[in-house]
């Protein structure tokens, strides 16, 4: 929730403002559940994402499957942190914008999107340990 509040305080200087705008995220947008500690939602979403790229990007789909690749463990923190811990900042500040706009199906195209652009790159990996 930290990366959260770091960037609407880096573009809402007013930190009431800033503190209203998360409110407005945890609690109409219902952000929140993704961070309980039984962490259903982020569960959820990660279903929905699997599902996805099991649709639009088989190929990757089927090379996670084989090599177990724990997608919570995956895609976790870029859900937590609405992209912020791992992109660059003007990457991050257009994907927090249609996150804004479209929730987290924004998020969930901009991954696919993400995998698709790096389709290439993942499946050549012929082993998910990083030495």
């Amino acid at each position: 929730m930290n990366y959260i509040a770091g960037i609407l305080l880096l573009y809402i200087k007013d930190e009431r403002l800033a503190y209203l705008c998360l409110l407005h995220i945890m609690f109409k947008f219902n952000w929140r559940r993704i961070y309980l500690s039984n962490m259903v939602e982020l569960v959820r979403l990660i279903r929905v994402l699997n599902k996805r790229l099991e649709k639009e990007v088989p190929a990757v789909y089927k090379h996670f499957r084989k090599y177990e690749v724990n997608m919570e463990g995956l895609f976790s923190h870029i859900f937590l942190s609405i992209f912020v811990y791992y992109s660059p900042i003007q990457f991050a500040t257009r994907i927090f914008d249609l996150f804004l706009l479209d929730k987290e199906e924004a998020l969930i195209s901009c991954m696919v999107k993400v995998i698709k652009l790096m389709e290439t790159k993942i499946l050549s990996f012929s082993s998910m340990v990083v030495t």
